[in-house]
């Protein structure tokens, strides 16, 4: 303990405040500490019993592993997982990137990706052993960075697959055909409420920024959805979703600096990137799907914001990479 308060500048508040959190800085300054300390002891821990790390995740975090776990399919467990990720910690990057035959989650370890990442295998292990409930029939594909610290075949049995190691990224990978079916054990009857749960621990958490990094999640939910082409009805649509009134989100949004209208168009930006780099959507499609009431609003949208039209931004990036 007393090394973690003048090492690490973490308080005994801060490790026993539930949903508690700690900054960046002292955060990396602890994982520095523990891996340089206790490498081989982590890591043994994390691999000999992935069933017992699964069951102490949901012993910590039961709201979001129940969440998770009663999705449609596999996919909306990983879409879900990622929404509210922060309720776990906000540092170090989980992204998801669908391609023609993969779905490829990557974890960037902000602190030891030139290591084996621990927490790389942490979120992975867990992740896998939600979507295995969900289908035990699942296969992976894992690459980690680094070199193994245990034997290969620990790591190999764990996600019954073999384990290509000193990849430039930490990555899972899951076949389409697997992370598309249907759940048999999905149940729609208490999705509001499990999620109704999440809003109310991101709240509690008081994170900064919170507020406006789950209305903009909510509003990139509702027009990937519904891609509503009115900002009022959507904005009715996201005040009943969190049951506050127009004033209080207004509010709210301006004491973290924003509005709803920029929450908005970061959305369709970044949605309309996505799809100009990563898919063949005609212009009119990607309109349709980030809510534009037609594709001159959307190229105007898009050229006010990037100074360049739709297809012309897509033909220079295809050719820088």
């Amino acid at each position: 303990m007393d090394q973690l308060k003048s090492t690490c500048h973490i308080s005994e508040y801060e490790l026993a405040l539930h949903h508690g959190r700690i900054d960046k800085d002292p955060y990396g300054k602890l994982m520095d500490l523990l891996y340089k300390d206790h490498r081989q002891l982590m890591l043994t821990e994390l691999m000999q019993d992935p069933a017992k790390i699964l069951a102490g995740f949901y012993a910590s975090f039961p709201e979001l592993v129940s969440y998770c776990i009663n999705s449609e399919s596999i996919f909306e467990l990983l879409t879900r997982y990622l929404e509210f990720r922060f309720i776990v910690g906000s540092c170090d990057e989980l992204t998801c990137q669908s391609e023609q035959q993969y779905t490829r989650l990557r974890y960037t370890d902000e602190f030891i990706s030139h290591k084996t990442s621990y927490s790389a295998l942490a979120n992975f292990i867990n992740l896998y052993g939600m979507a295995k409930i969900i289908d035990p029939n699942l296969s992976v594909e894992i690459k980690l960075t680094g070199n193994p610290v245990l034997k290969k075949s620990i790591y190999e049995e764990v996600f019954n697959t073999k384990v290509i190691w000193n990849n430039a990224y930490n990555d899972m990978y899951f076949l389409n055909h697997q992370v598309k079916k249907c759940s048999q054990i999905y149940n729609p009857n208490i999705i509001k409420i499990q999620r109704s749960a999440l809003i109310d621990i991101g709240i509690e958490i008081g994170q900064k920024n919170y507020f406006s990094t789950i209305i903009k999640t909510i509003i990139r939910d509702k027009v990937e959805k519904n891609r509503p082409s009115n900002e009022s009805n959507l904005l009715n649509s996201v005040c009943s979703e969190v049951n506050i009134s127009r004033w209080t989100l207004y509010r709210k949004l301006s004491q973290e600096n924003t509005t709803f209208s920029a929450l908005l168009k970061s959305v369709r930006l970044d949605m309309s990137l996505h799809f100009l780099l990563h898919s063949r959507c005609s212009v009119q499609e990607i309109s349709d799907r980030t809510g534009f009431g037609s594709s001159s609003a959307f190229s105007r949208f898009f050229y006010t914001n990037m100074g360049m039209a739709p297809l012309n931004y897509r033909k220079v990036k295809s050719q820088i990479n």
